[in-house]
């Protein structure tokens, strides 16, 4: 039975499910996942197989997102101490960069960015100056 927390909860698009009489896991790129369920999600345009995965978020040690193709430039020493690391791709095709003189990362984990709070599943850092958003998060039409 799959049960975690909706603010530890993550769907993930881009998978692979390991399945056999030892283990089950979900690997999500660089992340193993051995708490997650799989289901269908279908739009007017297309099906779509997702993983939902229940990411270690704790209030002690919350989670802040490192952009999965960043994770070896990133320095372990900058976040690990007071914040659980996330590894993620961010759903939208081509998201914004942005350096760190407009964001600041929270204690709770969510970042700044222009005085709007974004969550852990909203951003991934790049590395400890720079970040990618989805531009739906800070623009509005």
């Amino acid at each position: 039975k799959f049960n975690c927390e909706f603010r530890n909860s993550r769907l993930v698009y881009n998978f692979t499910n390991l399945n056999s009489d030892e283990e089950q896991v979900l690997l999500d790129g660089s992340t193993t996942h051995d708490h997650y369920c799989i289901d269908v999600v279908k739009t007017k345009e297309s099906v779509r197989t997702v993983g939902l995965v229940c990411d270690p978020c704790t209030d002690q040690k919350p989670c802040v997102s490192v952009c999965a193709n960043s994770a070896k430039k990133f320095s372990k020493n900058r976040v690990d101490g007071n914040f659980t690391r996330v590894f993620l791709n961010l759903s939208c095709p081509a998201p914004l960069t942005l350096s760190s003189e407009f964001f600041s990362v929270n204690m709770d984990g969510s970042m700044k960015v222009h005085g709007i709070h974004l969550g852990y599943k909203d951003y991934c850092l790049l590395d400890e100056h720079a970040l990618n958003l989805c531009k739906d998060n800070i623009l509005t039409n």
